[in-house]
Parts: C-alpha cells; sequence; structure tokens
C-alpha cells in the first residue's frame, strides 16, 4: 500500500546491489538489506530506499511512460543505434517536471505533439514514404 503523504516517483534511476547478506541500510527508515532502489520524485528530490519502503512511494502517471521510453533508449543502444526524437523529448520533458523546470501540464502537451509526430510519421512510413 503506497503512502499518500510520500512524493510521487517519476523514475526509477539505478538498483544498487551491496552484496550478500544484510550489507547496507534502507536510506529511508534503516532497516539492514541487500538492494537500494535510487529515484527521481516528482518534488524534485532523488531518493533511496530499499523494496519495502519503496513500495510505499505511489509512482507517478509519467514513471510508466520513462520506464518504456528506457527499455526502448536500452533497445537502440543494443542495436547502435539513438533513441527517437520523440521519446528523448518526452523523457527531455518529464525530466524537467521532475526538477521543477516544467509543469505537468507542459509535460503533457509535449507528449501529446510527440505522440503525433510518432503516428504521423509511421504513418507516412506505412503509405512507402520516405526510406532511411
Amino acid at each position: 500500500m503506497t503512502d499518500p503523504h510520500l512524493p510521487r516517483v517519476i523514475e526509477v534511476l539505478e538498483v544498487i546491489d551491496c552484496g550478500p547478506g544484510p550489507s547496507a541500510s534502507c536510506p529511508h527508515c534503516g532497516a539492514d538489506g541487500r538492494y537500494i532502489t535510487r529515484f527521481r520524485c516528482d518534488d524534485g528530490t532523488t531518493r533511496g530506499a530499499m523494496s519495502g519502503c519503496f513500495k510505499l512511494f505511489p509512482a507517478h502517471r509519467f514513471c510508466l511512460r520513462v520506464d518504456e521510453i528506457k527499455r526502448r533508449e536500452i533497445e537502440a543502444e543494443r542495436q547502435g543505434r539513438r533513441l527517437a526524437s520523440w521519446d528523448q523529448a518526452i523523457l527531455d520533458a518529464i525530466r524537467a517536471f521532475a526538477s521543477g523546470e516544467r509543469s505537468e501540464a507542459e509535460v503533457d502537451r509535449v507528449i501529446k505533439i510527440e505522440d503525433a509526430r510518432k503516428k504521423s510519421w509511421c504513418k507516412s512510413r506505412a503509405r512507402g514514404g520516405r526510406r532511411r
């Protein structure tokens, strides 16, 4: 169950394996454990927590979008390509929101514009449009 008083998670930055056995302390509560998740929140903070405490933090609706884009970024890098420009624009906008540089409404506008741009590009490719 999430705690509504905690900030919402925007992006998981990394999961740190501190080694076998209880070799680290949870940055959130101090409990002993092994894995620490570092994440960025909608209040502009970067935090850490072990899995039990991490589950207490509610996910912002942008969190799923960031995860999807990061998966595509890993796949693109594996294939020697760059992330699509619309995905990069969305990721940049969400990260700007997390740091307080953009409002949620501004990010929603960016997402809408970039999704339309992607849809248009895909549609042109389906019609036999330009090739790379």
